[in-house]
C-alpha cells in the first residue's frame, strides 16, 4: 500500500511549496495565520513555536524566515539557535516552557 499524496508533488518541503499546490487552502491558511498573529499572543513565543514546527517538519525555508513582529518584540538569534533543545536550555525560562507544554 503506497503513501503517495498530493503533498509529494510540492516543489520543495516548505509550507509555501505545499500551499502553492492548493490555492484554496493557501487563502484559508493566510486568514488563519493573520488571526493568530493578531490574537494578542506574545510575538516572540508565537515565532518560537512557528520556528520549532518548521524544524520538526524539515521546512528549512520556513525556519530561515523571521517574522517582523517577533524581531521587533525582541526575538534573538541566540534564542533561536537553542530551539532544538528548548526543554533543557537555560535560555528558555519557565514562561516559555509552560506555554510550550500547555
Amino acid at each position: 500500500m503506497g503513501h503517495d499524496t498530493w503533498l509529494t508533488d510540492a516543489p520543495d518541503g516548505s509550507l509555501g511549496g505545499v500551499l502553492s499546490l492548493r490555492p484554496d487552502l493557501a487563502q484559508r491558511y493566510d486568514v488563519l495565520a493573520d488571526r493568530v498573529w493578531r490574537a494578542g499572543v506574545d510575538p516572540v513565543l508565537l515565532e518560537l513555536c512557528r520556528l520549532r514546527m518548521a524544524q520538526l517538519l524539515g521546512d528549512t525555508a520556513g525556519a530561515a524566515v523571521r517574522t517582523p513582529d517577533a524581531l521587533a518584540a525582541g526575538l534573538s538569534e541566540q534564542l533561536v539557535a537553542h530551539l532544538d533543545h528548548w526543554w533543557e536550555h537555560p535560555a528558555f525560562g519557565e514562561p516559555e516552557r509552560s506555554d510550550m507544554l500547555d
